[in-house]
């Protein structure tokens, strides 16, 4: 690589406000006392000490306003100076949900319900940030010529990983798994559970007092006898806390701890709704910004998952091939105007508060059990539905020509048999709404099919009429108490109730209900006309 190509010494520039910040001065100068970076009054010496031409980046100023105060972090624009496009990655690093803490801590209420039956259960987060976290990692000293930076006419050498290469997170993240790995071998599992994000790690617990001050103690001192720095001033500890982008805390039932309560962050829910306003307001949107409210959006999506089936549209405007008469760098509005009055529509109807609420029971299994059972032919739709193990309901019915239209079904073939097996998943669960979304029921959905069990459990689909089919859903699924808990796969061969009445309107078939369904009612379904697809038209909402 050519230094000189990418960024001379006498070409530089950073960008506009850089040199005038003092918050900016102050930080170069902190990152210098520690030992993070070099400094060089000369270019010359600068290349001298490596040995080859610097390639200089700009600053990049980020600011961040939290409770009032604004911060600002500084991160080294590699993108701009071509250091990332040379830069290959070989691995991603899956980083913890916020549900994995939450099926953590249920975990653990269910192990300690079982080992200490009728003694309440006490519940404790730990949150402890690691400071300067990629700053923590050395570079490579043949690479440092590629982290290079120039400010009020003096040169920064970095000694060590910086955030805005590609490399730092995973490097980090390495490190990061390892400690988290090890002081979980060293707690244990019985009574605590360890997650990090990049340089956020929390840790749950549920003991009594005295064992809580040892987890957390011992957690405190093996991460500082590492020398890694913390940021013990902002450490958190209690039964509610912040981590990440939700609020966490336990569910009391008559003093007693039954489950965990989750929310994402107001902020995150005002930034999504502002930049929603400002999009429908205006005819072009920069892919800068759509990035980013992507970005926010998927991370609400990690917890709220009815959400995911409305991201497809913003993901396709995003990775288009085919190139539309905008301006550079942007797409016009009505590219994702449908998806936008959804987004606006949840956000509304979720009046500033997007929580979800676990019970420990339902966790556990415990409960009315509802069971669902679906299948599908290129013909019809059947479905059953049984109460604790006893058949209650069923419905036989065809794909009506609207819906065929909308979905871009063909009936009698079976090109189209995922969009026609979800179709069957959305039907039952709409038909049987009352059954599972208002009471601590214990829903499982069984199905031949992967794709419908797919749609079903994680909302997530590719496709013209299985994505029109997950909206539906993700509707019927956003103001439930409870969302489906289980998805089971049952061999085509052994779906043969469900089967037989999926096929009442194959032509010259013989059709009888099957014997195991007399003692229950056929359920009458509302006429599957466009009106019944919500979201093929303006969002509304019935919350009666």
């Amino acid at each position: 690589m050519n230094a000189e190509d990418l960024c001379t010494e006498s070409a530089f520039t950073n960008y506009a406000g850089v040199e005038d910040n003092e918050d900016v001065a102050l930080e170069m100068q902190r990152l210098t006392d520690a030992g993070f970076v070099t400094q060089f009054q000369a270019y010359e010496d600068l290349v001298k000490h490596l040995g080859a031409e610097a390639v200089l980046s700009r600053i990049g100023v980020i600011e961040r306003i939290r409770n009032g105060v604004v911060r600002y972090r500084i991160v080294i624009d590699s993108k701009r100076s071509s250091v990332s496009a040379a830069t290959r990655r070989f691995e991603r690093t899956l980083l913890p949900r916020v549900l994995d803490v939450v099926y953590d801590g249920l975990d653990l209420l269910a192990a300690h319900r079982a080992a200490n039956p009728g003694v309440p259960a006490e519940l404790e987060f730990l949150i402890a940030d690691f400071k300067d976290a990629f700053f923590i990692i050395p570079n490579a000293p043949n690479e440092r010529r590629f982290f290079v930076v120039k400010f009020r006419g003096t040169y920064y050498l970095f000694l060590r990983t910086t955030q805005g290469s590609r490399g730092a997170p995973l490097t980090w993240c390495r490190v990061a798994a390892f400690l988290t790995r090890m002081t979980q071998a060293v707690i244990g599992t019985e009574t605590a559970r360890i997650s990090t994000y990049v340089d956020d790690p929390i840790v749950v617990t549920v003991a009594p007092k005295e064992a809580r001050d040892l987890t957390f103690g011992v957690t405190l001192s093996l991460w500082s006898a590492f020398g890694l720095p913390l940021s013990l001033a902002k450490a958190v500890r209690g039964e509610s806390v912040t981590w990440t982008s939700a609020n966490l805390e336990p569910i009391r039932t008559d003093g007693l701890i039954t489950g965990i309560r989750v929310e994402i962050k107001p902020s995150i829910v005002q930034d999504v709704q502002a930049a929603t306003d400002k999009f429908a307001s205006s005819n072009l949107i920069s892919y800068k910004d759509l990035r980013s409210y992507v970005g926010k959006l998927t991370h609400m999506a990690s917890l709220v998952y009815v959400m995911r089936p409305f991201l497809l549209e913003f993901y396709a405007a995003l990775k288009a091939t085919v190139q539309s008469n905008a301006p550079a760098h942007s797409i016009w509005t009505k590219q994702i105007s449908s998806a936008l009055r959804w987004i606006s529509a949840l956000l509304s109807g979720s009046q500033g508060s997007f929580s979800r609420s676990y019970d420990l029971d339902t966790h556990l299994g415990r409960g009315t059990a509802v069971e669902v059972c679906l299948d599908a032919s290129p013909w019809g739709l059947g479905g059953t539905l049984s109460i604790n193990g006893v058949f209650t309901d069923w419905f036989a019915s065809p794909l009506s020509a609207e819906e065929c239209q909308l979905l871009h079904i063909e009936v009698g073939s079976s090109a189209c048999q995922q969009t026609v097996e979800s179709l069957a998943a959305l039907v039952a669960l709409r038909a049987w709404h009352t059954q599972w979304c208002q009471s601590r029921a214990v829903l499982k959905v069984r199905s031949d099919s992967v794709a419908a069990l797919t749609i079903t459990l994680k909302l997530k689909t590719t496709g013209h009429g299985t994505g029109i089919v997950a909206r539906e859903m993700a509707l019927d699924v956003a103001y439930a108490c409870y969302a489906p808990h289980i998805a089971e796969h049952v061999p085509g061969v052994s779906n043969v109730t469900c089967d037989m009445l999926s096929r009442k309107f194959q032509p010259g078939a013989t059709y009888v209900v099957p014997l195991e369904l007399a003692g229950a009612k056929e359920t009458l379904l509302l006429p599957r006309t466009r009106a019944y697809y919500k979201t093929v038209g303006s969002p509304t909402f019935d919350r009666k």
